[in-house]
């Protein structure tokens, strides 16, 4: 048993490693990672027959358990949540018209073709149909995924092969049927009632399950592991769930799980976690995706390695042009039907060009495979079924999968040039007078669109600040390029990004007439002494000392870099118990993002990082003396040796301007400087603060 287990764990482990030094290899040499990868299986396939190194890749293929339970869960899922489902609604009509009637024109000409050319009678030949008409969507997906196409086509292609292989398995199970009974006892009404209501109970179970997965992720917004672990397991219980208890659509449910889950995650998942869970389930994808591949290639020249008789060969080089025949004739039936009844909508037709791609890229991959393998071995004419259905999905791969590329380009088809794809986009740009204030307005309307629940990508180079942000098929992207504002969408949504930089620009007038009115001489005097009086505890006003504590200061700090300064003053805080340590790094990053807006360090040595949180109730300080200087990036270049870190409630401004104008009056002076650098102990520099506080009381009464 450890044995096995230890196998097991290196032959896993020897998989990923082939597949991370052939992924570069491949890429470098511009050849399909995916395909490569069957070729890799293959070729181990022939070491394991050499070499006595390699004798374990003998016994090792893939069942058609493996394949439903284990990989193909996690691919459909993770095109479920990918898929854009604006796109896949606006093209759902030709996406089911390929994948339901299509499937079944293609399984019906290739069983009368092939039971006509081949010594398969027709009842074999229709098995063999079944399985084989399906477009995989393990291979597609990864396929376009890699070489990239206009966002519309990699729609139908992944939405068709995502439908057809739910319909595919299901056709498969009822031809079998059929077969077993010798079509005896078979009623085309019953056929029919089964084909659709086990297609609609994988909608119904996949429903459920989706649901029920987002209300959970609704309840645990901030969890991001919770979220993730959610999302895997909707994957696959809704999978086992239909399709081994109820015996319906597994892939049907799980791709419903995933569409709700995806069309919900806005609302149910913390917007920082999108991206996270995101990259997960691309890892996932990564991962099954190699490891089904590699089988594949392994699989197939294990199987094909007995001896193919010549007949069979020839038999074969009949099948090629039958299966072709049957996907060109499901496609152009059904497609120039299609834009026939949409002729008045140009946008919805369907090229020539595209039509064209639908064909050749119609690659099969591990589905058939999978289905294959579960006819059981009484089957009549299994092992020439086997020999077509391998032999047919190398062709595929090989043949068709190494050229689609060229195919493409070929006909002008090439990858969606911008973010927003085949949409209608608009541009408008605004500049303004200095730097400062395009950054100012930018973080501005970065807040704002924040709070009306946009998710928020960043994109930073040389000079210039993007934000892609995006929330219910609204699509914004922003670029502040020096002074210039630069904002591209759809023109219905313009005027939404309007109303938003109007607010925008209204907070900011306003706070910046606040502004001026502090840093009036006769105000920041009134603030500087409110501060003062409060100290001896006149009972009003505000109190300094109220926010400041002996174990809130530092005597120096061991980081040089401007972040891991900020880091090691929020560790302090976190260690003596100032704030929760499952906000640190949210407070964490919001200090840090605060200082990447402007520099807290405004001269004389001074620097007050600072932020507004909310995950605090009040406001916290901390103190820390630095007599070496750090490099704060201070506005006059001069180092900067006395620290203080800030981190008020959100809507509570006034104590927080309040605060930073008591301490920098404290601090200004380089008497007073020089004075409290010389502190070697916390208590001293507590009672330095204290001092100068009740002087400032004693000056003011003096006045008064």
């Amino acid at each position: 048993m450890e044995g096995q287990i230890i196998t097991g764990v290196l032959v896993i482990v020897s998989f990923l490693s082939i597949s991370v030094f052939f992924s570069t290899v491949f890429k470098k040499l511009n050849f399909p990672y995916t395909i490569g990868l069957v070729l890799v299986g293959a070729f181990l396939g022939f070491l394991s027959y050499k070499f006595s190194i390699f004798e374990i890749f003998q016994h090792i293929t893939l069942s058609p358990d493996i394949i439903l339970y284990i990989i193909l869960p996690a691919l459909i899922f993770d095109a479920a949540i990918n898929i854009d489902f604006k796109m896949l609604y606006k093209n759902l009509v030709p996406i089911t018209l390929l994948a339901l009637p299509g499937l079944l024109i293609s399984a019906g000409i290739v069983g009368l073709g092939v039971s006509f050319l081949t010594s398969l009678p027709f009842i074999a030949a229709l098995v063999f149909g079944a399985l084989i008409s399906a477009t995989d969507p393990v291979a597609v997906i990864a396929l376009f995924k890699e070489i990239g196409a206009p966002k519309r086509l990699i729609t139908l292609v992944d939405g068709e092969s995502l439908f057809n292989d739910a319909t595919a398995i299901v056709l498969f199970s009822i031809v079998m049927s059929a077969a077993g009974s010798s079509g005896a006892s078979v009623s085309l009404l019953l056929a029919v009632w089964k084909f659709i209501s086990v297609l609609l109970g994988g909608v119904l179970v996949g429903g459920v399950v989706g649901v029920v997965g987002s209300f959970i992720n609704n309840l645990e917004k901030n969890d991001m592991i919770l979220q993730i672990t959610i999302s895997l397991i909707v994957a696959y219980v809704s999978f086992v769930v239909s399709n081994f208890i109820f015996d319906f659509s597994g892939v049907m449910a799980t791709l419903t799980a995933g569409i709700i889950m995806s069309s919900s995650i806005e609302k149910t998942v913390k917007r920082s976690n999108i991206e996270t869970m995101g990259d997960f389930w691309e890892y996932f994808s990564f991962i099954a995706n190699s490891i089904i591949f590699i089988l594949l290639g392994l699989t197939e020249f294990n199987i094909m390695k007995v001896n193919i008789s010549q007949s069979e060969v020839i038999e074969f080089l009949y099948v090629i042009p039958v299966v072709l025949a049957a996907r060109v004739i499901g496609i152009y039936i059904l497609v120039p039907m299609y834009n026939y009844f949409t002729r008045k909508d140009s946008k919805k037709r369907i090229t020539n060009s595209y039509k064209a791609i639908l064909f050749w890229g119609g690659l099969r991959g591990a589905v058939p495979v999978a289905l294959v393998l579960a006819i059981p071995d009484s089957f009549p004419h299994l092992t020439l079924i086997i020999h077509f259905t391998l032999s047919y999905i190398l062709f595929t791969l090989l043949i068709q999968g190494t050229t689609i590329k060229r195919f493409m380009n070929r006909l002008g088809i090439k990858p969606d040039s911008g973010l927003f794809e085949d949409r209608e986009v608009r541009n408008i740009s605004y500049t303004f007078k200095g730097d400062g204030l395009g950054r100012l307005i930018m973080q501005k309307l970065r807040d704002l669109f924040d709070d009306e629940g946009f998710f928020i990508k960043e994109k930073r180079s040389e000079g210039v600040f993007k934000y892609l942000l995006q929330r219910h098929g609204i699509l914004f992207q922003i670029a502040l390029e020096y002074n210039k504002i630069t904002v591209s969408s759809e023109p219905k949504d313009i005027l939404y990004f309007k109303t938003v930089l109007y607010e925008a620009l209204l907070e900011l007038d306003s706070s910046l007439e606040e502004i001026k009115l502090t840093v009036n001489s006769e105000n920041l005097k009134k603030i500087m002494e409110s501060g003062a009086d409060s100290t001896e505890n006149s009972g009003s006003g505000f109190n300094v000392l109220h926010y400041l504590s002996r174990d809130r200061m530092l005597l120096d700090l061991k980081e040089e870099s401007k972040e891991n300064i900020i880091r090691e003053l929020v560790e302090h805080l976190v260690k003596v118990n100032a704030i929760p340590y499952e906000q640190f790094n949210v407070i964490l990053q919001e200090v840090i993002d605060r200082e990447k807006s402007m520099t807290t360090a405004l001269g004389k040595g001074i620097a007050i990082p600072h932020s507004r949180s909310r995950f605090v109730n009040r406001m916290i300080v901390l103190i820390a003396l630095v007599p070496r200087g750090i490099d704060f990036k201070a506005m006059d270049g001069k180092p900067v040796k006395i620290l203080i870190l800030i981190i008020s409630p959100r809507n509570d401004t006034g104590p927080h301007l309040q605060m930073i104008a008591a301490l920098t009056g404290i601090f200004s002076e380089n008497r007073s400087l020089e004075e409290i650098l010389r502190s070697t102990s916390t208590e001293e520099i507590y009672r330095y603060i204290e001092g100068k506080s009740v002087k400032s009381v004693k000056i003011k009464k003096q006045k008064a």
